[in-house]
């Protein structure tokens, strides 16, 4: 019986493998971003970023430009991906697709139904970063090339992940999570905008590459806040960090805070954690956002005494009262200009109170709009970097 089983074990193997499909290394082209622009003469115009074969093939690249972009127009995002070879001489492979790409007029006007298309096709990945381009059009994003040697769409996605760890600035949001917060009852989506910068038509071509100075760019400049699928308005990079805080995805940043004698103290925060308390309370949702804080005194032009601990205590309280205020007037900015739950407050209601979200569930962007938002800020300050006096004291 054994000896059959050995016998058929190649045979088995022969019929699996002799459907493989094979594809010639030479014959495709890499896809690497995306961009969704409304059309001229049909309903889209999708653009795709492609590696250039030739320059990523060196050791040292750099000489010439490092991708290809190409557009199609069509009436649906899988309609034209299928067209692109009317122009397009390889097989385009979108499974390392870092970046999509969406125009702001048509994130305004709410049509995200080729998110659909998005998921559902298996040769896309649902990690890939969304952003939204609020000047500029999306085929500008992923064309617009600096010196380096990468694809517009990789330096994108680099940038949005060094920027987040660097400073907070950036949620990151993949289709899967903008995909997560329209199915939910209880969060609208947020999207990282961009902003084009510079001449688009020169950050295109080789010269932009042959510049020491970068002045075609794409710049990261904050959060899109959507209202279910319509982009309803924008978080400049400040609120963006505050609504970080509130997401518990703040690791590492600096807090810069204002002293009374015109002085600041710069707090690099090493540690951070958030913890969501959601009530009703006489029929009035209730949401506290307690926040912790351990941080270094990386910098101070205060006029304070660092080796008396009630000056640690005095700083620890000006930070707080920064931060907390910061919070609060962004959490009161997007409940009244926008009514849209982007912190998932309705979310947090649903696991600590779930019989009284069960009954505004359908509406909880209403209840949003009265909700009481408050931020419980505590910051500890456990060292003072190198040096307890600045240099600066020899001089006052």
């Amino acid at each position: 019986m054994n000896a059959i089983k050995r016998s058929l074990l190649p045979i088995a193997l022969l019929i699996l493998l002799s459907g493989c499909q094979t594809l010639e290394i030479n014959n495709i082209f890499v896809v690497f971003g995306m961009a969704l622009d409304k059309g001229e003469n049909m309903k889209w115009k999708l653009s795709v970023q492609m590696i250039n074969p030739t320059e990523m093939g060196k050791k040292t690249g750099g000489s010439t430009i490092p991708a290809i972009v190409y557009s199609q127009e069509g009436n649906s995002v899988e309609e034209i991906r299928r067209k692109m070879n009317a122009g397009l001489p390889r097989k385009l492979i979108y499974s390392h697709v870092r970046l999509f790409a969406l125009n702001e007029e048509v994130a305004r006007e709410g049509n995200l139904d080729f998110l659909d298309f998005l998921e559902r096709d298996w040769e896309l990945r649902d990690d890939f970063n969304m952003v939204i381009v609020t000047r500029g059009t999306a085929l500008e994003v992923i064309s617009t090339i600096i010196p380096g040697g990468i694809s517009p769409s990789t330096k994108l996605f680099r940038q949005s992940g060094n920027f987040n760890r660097e400073w907070g600035g950036d949620p990151q949001v993949k289709m899967k999570d903008m995909i997560e917060a329209l199915t939910s009852e209880g969060r609208d989506p947020v999207v990282e905008t961009v902003t084009v910068q510079g001449n688009a038509n020169v950050g295109s071509k080789d010269e932009n590459l042959k510049s020491g100075i970068i002045r075609n760019n794409v710049i990261l400049s904050g959060l899109g806040v959507f209202n279910k699928q319509k982009l309803v308005g924008h978080l400049n990079l400040d609120d963006t960090r505050n609504y970080l805080w509130t997401q518990n995805l703040i690791k590492d940043t600096v807090l810069t805070v204002p002293c009374k004698d015109n002085g600041h103290l710069d707090v690099n925060v090493y540690d951070s954690g958030t913890k969501i308390k959601a009530f009703y309370d006489a029929g009035t949702p209730n949401i506290i956002v307690n926040i912790f804080i351990n941080g270094v005194i990386d910098g101070m032009s205060c006029k304070a005494d660092l080796s008396k601990p009630q000056t640690f205590l005095e700083l620890e309280q000006l930070a707080e009262q920064k931060l907390k205020a910061s919070i609060e007037n962004t959490m009161k900015k997007v409940q009244v200009e926008y009514g849209s739950d982007i912190f998932g407050f309705g979310e947090d209601m649903y696991r600590q109170d779930t019989a009284a979200f069960k009954k505004v569930r359908k509406n909880w962007n209403e209840e949003f709009k009265h909700a009481e938002l408050k931020a419980k800020v505590s910051i500890h300050l456990r060292r003072t970097g190198l040096r307890l006096k600045s240099y600066t004291d020899e001089f006052k």
